[in-house]
């Protein structure tokens, strides 16, 4: 890895678009080798501690960037992740040697001796070991434990009551820390409601956070107007936090969520790892401010924001999370970055041998599959062709001539390591210890000459990995759609905003899974999410001072959940029998006799 430091974007921009030819340019060649680069804008050293972003709540700002903005408060630092191969060795090191890894788990406490491979293009007896599915009697289990919860009850096993109380008591210790006259504090259901009102805005996007409030017939939203008051919410907005701000490690960039993060990695797996088939890719959340930790990565969709690394099963429920704040983490000798996060990510996993990890080319070498084999896992990657281990392949040059469809293989005798190559747009190449190329599929393709869709010969290794790849980029793409709206003026906003989000779609996740495994049709997300609002937002203790337009989501009417009777401030028309009562549903917020509260919430009798 190397870093370089530029005092103005113009500097910077200029080596990116008009690098130098000149070859004895030592920086230059560091630039093109890069397996990655990521360029960092660094906060000004004076506001190091701040909280704060100086940017306007209601400005939009452009997700379509192409250059880097001209003006910035702090320095900016270019990144290159260079690959292990590509690092100058140090004469003490021997690779046929044993090598002492430093531990994130118990699993890499022990030392690792990595064999040197041997290549044989004929040996196709085939691997001894084949990874066993469990997933059917897990998700079994899952059902029998929450198969009959609604939509709330399920959103609640990840968005626990011990979150959002650690997110109130968070909140009133910094609202009220070295500040005179100020005497707020907030409780459970406010913090409930102002969570309802964060996901509303993924629902309802408006062009102000104000209009929300609005009484313009175009922007009216009554259920947000009901639930909490503007200035409430602004109020809450400034204070919300999840940290303590007093025993925070000031190593840690993600300190402000920190605690947070690893509360809802542990509630993402507490039924475990049910998937028989994960994959490990990266997330970038969307973020425009001044912060260490923020990437710019060209080319990608989000190309300005903080990176985390995923595990996820293949169709999108994510099990575990880790921030990236730079090279100064810490990391196992002897592997490179990618290496290590996938290491990392798989600690939580106790019985290997019961599911197979894919990942793409940043993270998978020869010497990955080697000790993923070691600790009994069974994986499989894309790969770069300077980390195939030197496999006797047909070089991607001499292959890219031939027709598409053309493909290599070749086997490591002394590691059980297949090496797999094939012509499609490109030149592929995955390696994997537990898939060869057989058997053959086929993949349909569009062909230019013949101007039709063709189909080509594809290898298994290859197949597999395409449907067990995109597991991360499901997870991202369902926070995507609904993704909250509301901007913030501080660092950290949008990874609490994310973490909300990911507790959502992991909740819409495992209903999808339960649904499925009664072979029932599972709600939408779009279902799914209105609900959760919904419930959210009509639990408030506010009493309804006025009848609302329209009937409450029969979803919320009907779930038998938490409706009880309480008093209003006057009398209004009785939803079931049109006399005049002062009582009223606390959750539906509707007025209700109580001789006809079990009447209107029985479904039985509503139609």
């Amino acid at each position: 890895m190397y870093r370089q430091r530029f005092l103005s974007a113009k500097e910077l921009e200029d080596l990116l678009m008009n690098p130098s030819s000149d070859e004895d340019d030592e920086f230059n060649q560091k630039v093109d080798k890069a397996i990655e680069t990521n360029v960092i804008i660094l906060p000004p050293k004076n506001d190091a501690l701040s909280d704060h972003e100086e940017i306007d709540d209601n400005v939009q700002l452009l997700e379509d960037v192409n250059i880097l903005p001209n003006e910035l408060a702090g320095e900016l630092e270019l990144e290159g992740i260079l690959d292990d191969l590509q690092c100058e060795p140090n004469d003490s090191e021997n690779a046929s040697t044993s090598q002492n890894i430093a531990s994130t788990s118990k699993k890499e406490s022990t030392s690792f001796q990595y064999k040197l491979p041997k290549w044989s293009k004929s040996h196709r007896v085939g691997f001894s070991n084949t990874p066993k599915d469990a997933s059917s009697e897990k998700i079994q289990a899952i059902y029998n434990k929450i198969g009959s919860f609604n939509p709330l009850q399920i959103f609640e096993l990840f968005l626990d009551n011990e979150i959002i109380n650690f997110i109130v008591e968070s909140t009133n210790t910094y609202a009220n820390a070295d500040r005179n006259n100020l005497t707020f504090k907030t409780n459970f259901n406010e913090i409930r409601t102002f969570i309802g009102i964060m996901y509303f805005s993924g629902l309802h996007t408006v062009p102000q956070l104000d209009l929300y409030w609005s009484n313009q017939p175009v922007f009216r939203c009554n259920i947000i107007k009901e639930a909490m008051s503007r200035e409430r919410f602004k109020l809450i907005k400034s204070f919300l936090h999840a940290c303590d701000n007093s025993t925070i490690d000031p190593s840690d960039k993600f300190a402000k969520v920190s605690t947070l993060n690893n509360m809802l990695n542990k509630n993402f797996i507490q039924f475990g790892v049910f998937s028989h088939h994960l994959s490990i890719d990266e997330q970038m959340i969307p973020y425009y401010g001044r912060h260490s930790a923020k990437m710019f990565i060209r080319g990608k969709p989000i190309r300005f924001g903080y990176k985390y690394w995923d595990l996820c099963s293949h169709d999108g429920y994510l099990y575990q999370f880790i921030p990236y704040g730079g090279a100064s983490a810490d990391n196992s000798p002897g592997f490179g970055l990618g290496e290590n996060v996938v290491l990392r990510l798989l600690f939580n996993i106790d019985v290997p041998d019961q599911y197979t990890v894919t990942f793409d080319n940043f993270f998978t070498s020869h010497k990955l599959i080697y000790r993923l084999s070691e600790l009994g896992y069974f994986a499989t990657g894309t790969v770069r062709e300077n980390r195939t281990g030197k496999a006797k392949l047909t070089e991607p040059k001499q292959m890219k001539k031939q027709n598409r469809g053309t493909m290599d293989f070749a086997f490591d005798k002394e590691n059980g390591i297949a090496a797999v190559r094939w012509n499609d747009n490109s030149i592929v190449t995955v390696l994997s210890n537990h898939l060869m190329d057989q058997p053959i599929t086929q993949a349909k393709r569009f062909d230019r000459k013949k101007m039709k869709h063709v189909n080509i010969l594809m290898p298994n290794a290859i197949h597999k990995y395409n449907s067990t790849m995109g597991g991360v980029d499901l997870f991202d793409n369902a926070i995507s759609n609904y993704r909250i709206r509301i901007r913030g003026k501080k660092w950290y906003w949008t990874l609490l905003s994310n973490a909300l989000d990911a507790a959502l779609v992991n909740a819409w996740k495992i209903h999808g899974i339960c649904k499925k495994f009664a072979k029932e049709t599972p709600m939408s997300q779009l279902e799914f999410r209105t609900y959760v609002v919904d419930s959210l937002l009509r639990s408030s203790n506010i009493p309804p001072t006025h009848q609302r337009e329209g009937n409450p989501n029969e979803m919320v009417r009907f779930d038998d959940t938490k409706h009880t009777i309480i008093k209003m401030e006057k009398r209004l028309r009785c939803r079931n029998c049109s006399s005049q009562t002062i009582f009223c549903c606390k959750k539906c917020k509707i007025p209700i006799h109580p001789k006809c509260f079990d009447t209107y919430h029985t479904r039985t009798h509503s139609s």
